[in-house]
């Protein structure tokens, strides 16, 4: 079994005692003669363990959490620059404002950061929190069962400027929500999930068409998951069913919109060659799979990122089990840009690549990196990898999101 896949078996008590382990491998091993020059810049263990994907803000910096660390090991909200200068901006209090941030953070159109944490709050359930660029944070919703539960997706700003999302958990029939939430927190309740879908995972992407698509993990016609459609006042309609082959397929990743107004999406497992696909979908219905992947190159779990009209994105589990960074044409072209090594990082996160602006993508590994916590790290579209940060979990958090 892929070292990735097994961690994410593992519950957090043992994970934290195999990353030690496998970060002191990673040092001992001898890196790759075909990768790109790798330089530093940091990486986690006091000041937080195992980061998310990363948010570009107006101020030019990055945000993002761990889902562990920090001053109540609840986890943290962190800031770091291009150049590698790291801030801590916040800690969570699971009584307070939440725990385990297990999303990236979404950027607001007051300009402040908005985001999800899956425990905590009043009633143990889940919250939702705003924190500007200066570190001022403020709670903003606690789950409470009937509306959702355990919220692990990033938010998304609709056309009237409201924030969007789906809880896991929770609802009617206890396979999760859609809602709605204004900047200054007013929470609507959409959406519950039943037959045709259920438990979604993913953050939601709006359309060319204003409208607001997501997947579920499983569900539909054949309990493999589907791709939804829901307005922003609340009508749900299913736009595809994920076909089940007999392997596991849910569809982990969220969805890209890519420069054809179609939308791209990835499934972990199954296709021609059993380690999951590249898929694409319009908004009517028509569905097409633009490539396999193998058992060289892994599997793709996290949302691809579109830039200069091609795709890229990451896997796990591929053959040396740190997992890649990779560039996909949307006619299929596939171009592995790194390979990651351990110590540089490994086991990409499950959010999406993000532009700087300065033509490279950033990003984020679960573990890995100098101290074996995770690490942040940014990529040229020709593979120019430079590792910026590894992280400390008491200090930065962990798990980083």
């Amino acid at each position: 079994m892929a070292r990735s896949v097994f961690l994410a078996s593992l519950p957090i008590s043992l994970r934290s005692a195999a990353l030690a382990v496998a970060a002191t491998l990673a040092v001992l091993a001898p890196a790759s003669t075909s990768e790109a020059a790798v330089e530093l810049l940091h990486g986690f263990a006091d000041t937080g363990r195992h980061p998310y994907a990363l948010t570009r803000a107006g101020d030019g910096a990055f945000y993002g959490v761990t889902r562990e660390g920090g001053v109540f090991a609840s986890g943290t909200i962190f800031r770091i620059e291009s150049d590698g200068t790291f801030s801590s901006l916040h800690s969570f209090d699971p009584a307070v404002d939440g725990a385990s941030p297990s999303a990236r953070l979404t950027l607001g159109p007051d300009g402040a950061l908005y985001g999800s944490t899956a425990q905590g709050g009043a009633f143990a359930l889940g919250t939702l929190f705003r924190i500007t660029t200066s570190g001022s944070f403020a709670s903003l919703h606690s789950f409470s069962g009937s509306n959702g539960s355990t919220p692990v997706a990033a938010l998304t700003v609709g056309g009237d400027g409201a924030l969007y999302g789906c809880a896991s958990g929770g609802g009617a029939s206890g396979t999760g929500t859609l809602f709605r939430v204004a900047t200054d927190g007013l929470f609507s309740h959409l959406h519950d999930f039943a037959a045709n879908g259920g438990w979604p995972r993913t953050e939601l992407t709006r359309g060319s068409d204003g409208n607001l698509y997501g997947t579920t993990s499983e569900g539909g016609t054949w309990g493999a998951g589907t791709v939804f459609r829901i307005t922003t006042s609340g009508v749900y309609s299913v736009v595809t069913h994920i076909v089940f082959n007999g392997m596991s397929q849910e569809p982990y990743a969220a969805l890209t919109l890519g420069s054809d107004a179609a939308l791209y999406g990835s499934i972990y497992a199954g296709g021609a060659n059993g380690y999951g696909y590249v898929f694409r979908v319009t908004t009517t219905s028509v569905f097409s799979v633009v490539h396999d992947f193998t058992s060289s190159e892994g599997r793709p779990y996290a949302p691809l990122s579109q830039e200069s009209g091609a795709l890229y994105g990451s896997t796990v589990g591929d053959s040396l089990g740190y997992g890649t960074l990779f560039k996909l044409t949307t006619t299929g072209g596939y171009t592995t840009l790194h390979g990651f090594t351990g110590s540089d990082g490994w086991s990409p996160s499950s959010s999406a690549l993000v532009s700087g602006g300065d033509g490279a993508l950033y990003g984020s590994t679960g573990a890995g990196g100098a101290l074996g916590e995770g690490a942040l790290f940014k990529i040229t579209t020709s593979g120019a990898f430079t590792l910026l940060h590894s992280f400390d979990a008491d200090l930065d958090g962990s798990e980083v999101k």
